[in-house]
């Protein structure tokens, strides 16, 4: 994952995630799962904890969020919604995009 991404992450959304009551320990940064091989999502949410059997089986959300100075329609949003898909699919969660920005700044 790209350093800027990876910073944006931790320092913008984990922390909004964790307003809105889902905890970093139930969520997984830039891994694969079973289902997705070497497929790598940049952030996996579970209702189990990172720690706790299950996890996997578990993940309700993939979120693949693009770095804060990314445009809606630029190469990297397109490639992130097409590897979205892709890892959803595999892991049988419902694909969702968001068509315009967010109604809140990270």
């Amino acid at each position: 994952m790209k350093r800027e991404e990876t910073n944006d992450i931790v320092q913008y959304l984990i922390p909004k995630l964790g307003e809105i009551g889902i905890g970093r320990e139930y969520c997984k940064i830039d891994v694969a799962t079973e289902e997705t091989g070497h497929k790598r999502g940049d952030i996996w949410v579970s209702k189990k904890k990172q720690t706790e059997t299950g996890f996997e089986t578990n993940i309700i959300a993939l979120i693949e969020p693009k770095h804060r100075k990314c445009a809606i329609g630029d190469i990297e949003w397109r490639n992130a919604m097409h590897q979205g898909k892709e890892k959803a699919s595999k892991q049988r969660l419902t694909y969702w995009k968001r068509p315009r920005r967010l109604t809140y700044s990270l």
